[in-house]
């Protein structure tokens, strides 16, 4: 523990004169958190800005017993807001104690907490409580509470943390669609609606906090999106069933805790929780509960950059350059956009909070394929590589980027701009921890990822393993030398055309494809290949998907690389991605 000086924002200089303790990662990130309340006060990701939000600078917060601070990171136990004793103070005991520092590295610290005569005055049980800051890439914050005394009781808690943003009125939260939800100031109505589509944080900011949302067994991820410090924070719950959005409302004056009136328009709180006395958990003698958050901080809007090396022009987003390096990344995940794609990335939904719950570090990448149909559409004219240059219907799979095609005009391949990705990832000197490469991609961009996983050169280097994971795709590449390129092998483009049947069978016989397919995924309408040849694969996608299971059994040694898994209630959307089993294969578990 340490007295210092911080500089932890750009708005504020903030000089702790309490007992602090400040981490970092191996990377350059800095964290700072009280003793009091072990509540962290900073957190700087290396190169990146202030994660957490304080109403002002920290040595002038109170910092007292029963005096509660709007700001950082706190963990409130064992009851939330308003649910402990009569006449006690708004959540819980922990944030208004002194904690001790029970183990400290240079990027860990954990802190304790035992019952003291003054918890039990207000809050009559025995118990010790642990709350560890681990940084690396991401924050991980673990709170664990354990009953030492004799008796059962019931509990509530939740992790409150204040994100700092530019303005909450533009903010936005993911993860939110479909699950139940009330307004506070409306609980009567229960949580029995369902909300639609992304949470606008300008609902909490104009003067009604407190949005409760229901949330599943599991990890919970969400995505809070801000347009005005370009920046996205992916926090992942685990332990808790509820999640809250809440701000103060346009006027912070009246918690008379800031000399900004104005603060409330730029933190959120996105709150994992467990809330209300019917929903609490019990703790019996002896056992333990764990509430844990994992956070990190990305660009609001992938940033797109062109291969370097080719002409023309050939796109992909990332969060940075390919070419840069990530010295912490041993995941590299190829996603593979959809047939009308090309022009915005391929849908990520929340995967790198969730590849990161899961203990990846990973680097996400998708790579641009635009057709000229989509690129004459958007009306983009600047001279880069398209594919499908197709006129009156008529398709060709020589510019077919679903299956290796080079784009128009060029010897350059879709499975080309793969090989550079992959080749770039296995790089030791730009990718020293690099352990996974995963291609992923869904409907158009599942094709894509069959095809690369039967005739992709896969240029890893020793050490690091390439898998692939195909999700319902329209149709699927058989090994029949009579039948056209895309759904056999005959009249292949460039890139694959010297390779024998035999060739491309040993391919398929030794990597390892992930295959999915939602159990509703049943239209045969949309973009949905409809083909004589495809038709002979099955009606619709998930009845070629089980037909291609049975196809490939004739085919043992590929079949043994090949796991097969229906998505149950999920038709043809992103929400495949959600499935855990994918996470986990994609994630290496």
């Amino acid at each position: 523990m340490k007295k210092r000086t911080f500089v932890l924002t750009g708005m504020m200089a903030i000089a702790a004169t309490a007992a602090t303790v400040e981490i970092t990662s191996p990377d350059g990130g800095r964290a700072v958190a009280d003793t009091y309340g072990a509540r962290l006060i900073s957190w700087r990701p290396a190169g990146g800005e202030e994660v957490f939000a304080l109403p002002k600078p920290y040595d002038k917060c109170p910092r007292e017993a029963g005096v509660q601070i709007h700001g950082g990171l706190p963990v409130y136990w064992p009851w939330f807001v308003f649910e402990g004793p009569e006449g006690c103070k708004i959540h819980g005991v922990t944030s208004y104690a002194e904690w001790k520092v029970k183990e400290r590295t240079a990027n860990r610290v954990v802190f304790s907490l035992d019952d003291t005569p003054a918890t039990r005055a207000v809050w009559p049980h025995p118990f010790h409580v642990e709350l560890a800051y681990e940084l690396g890439t991401t924050l991980v914050a673990t709170f664990t509470a354990v009953n030492t005394g004799s008796g059962p009781y019931a509990c509530t808690e939740g992790f409150h943390p204040y994100f700092r943003v530019g303005d909450t009125m533009r903010c936005a939260v993911t993860g939110t669609d479909g699950a139940r939800y009330f307004w506070k100031g409306e609980a009567d109505k229960g949580d029995k609606r369902r909300w639609k589509g992304d949470f606008p944080a300008r609902l909490v900011a104009i003067g009604k906090p407190g949005y409760v949302f229901e949330e599943k067994a599991g990890p919970h991820c969400h995505l809070l999106k801000d347009p005005v410090l370009n920046r996205a924070i992916d926090v992942t719950f685990e332990g808790n069933i509820k999640i809250v959005m809440w701000n103060s409302g346009p006027d912070f004056s009246k918690f008379g805790e800031s000399d900004d009136p104005s603060y409330g328009g730029r933190f959120l709180c996105l709150e994992g929780a467990t809330l209300y006395r019917d929903r609490a958990y019990t703790l019996a003698p002896g056992a333990s509960h764990t509430l844990k958050a994992t956070i990190a901080v990305r660009p609001f809007k992938p940033a797109r950059f062109a291969m370097a090396g080719l002409s023309p022009a050939i796109y992909y987003d990332a969060a940075h350059a390919v070419s840069a390096g990530d010295p912490d990344a041993d995941l590299a995940v190829i996603v593979v956009h959809g047939y009308g794609g090309g022009i915005k990335p391929a849908s990520r939904n929340t995967l790198q909070a969730k590849l990161a719950a899961r203990g990846a570090k990973p680097f996400i990448v998708s790579p641009l394929f635009p057709s000229r149909a989509a690129l004459e559409k958007a009306k983009i004219k600047d001279g880069r590589a398209m594919w499908c240059n197709w006129k009156d219907g008529v398709r060709s799979p020589a510019d077919d980027w679903r299956g290796g095609g080079d784009a128009g005009g060029t010897t350059i391949s879709s499975f080309d701009v793969i090989d550079r990705m992959v080749a770039t990832f296995s790089d030791k000197t730009l990718y020293p921890s690099m352990k996974r490469i995963v291609l992923l991609g869904l409907s158009a961009g599942g094709q894509f990822v069959g095809r690369y996983a039967a005739v992709g050169k896969c240029p890893v280097r020793a050490g690091v393993k390439m898998e692939f994971a195909d999700i319902a795709p329209s149709t699927e590449l058989r090994l029949d030398e009579d039948v056209e390129w895309h759904y056999g092998l005959k009249n292949r483009p460039r890139y694959s055309a010297a390779l024998s049947r035999d060739a491309i069978l040993a391919n398929l016989s030794s990597r390892r494809v992930w295959r999915g397919c939602g159990t509703l995924d049943v239209s045969q309408g949309g973009a949905l290949d409809k083909s004589p040849a495809a038709m002979m694969q099955g009606i619709n996608r998930y009845d070629r998907f089980h037909n291609f299971q049975e196809y490939i059994k004739a085919f043992p040694g590929w079949a043994k690389q090949v796991s097969f898994h229906d998505i149950p209630g999920v038709g043809h959307s992103g929400k495949t991605f959600d499935d855990p089993r994918l996470l986990d294969f994609i994630s290496g578990k």
